[in-house]
């Protein structure tokens, strides 16, 4: 049979044991997290880039829209 002190000894090792194993797990957690917001990161870099991109475009579209000389998709006069 067990002594008191060995019992004690027992079940703060488990507890120990337990909170190691938490604490492993929300590490784990963490590092997932961290790497997902990275990615994620990179991702909405990319958008913006390309947001940009179309912004200068609709921004040059809006120009040539509005010069008078430039010229229409109209119909040819001989329609």
């Amino acid at each position: 049979m067990l002594g008191v002190d060995a019992i004690m000894t027992t079940k703060n090792y488990d507890l120990l044991e337990s909170h190691e194993r938490r604490l492993m797990e929300i590490e784990i957690r963490i590092t997932r997290q961290d790497d997902l917001v990275e990615e994620l990161n990179k991702v909405i870099y990319e958008q913006q880039k390309q947001i940009d991109g179309l912004i200068k475009k609709v921004t040059s579209l809006e120009k040539q829209s509005d010069d008078p000389t430039a010229p229409r998709n109209e119909k040819p006069p001989h329609y």
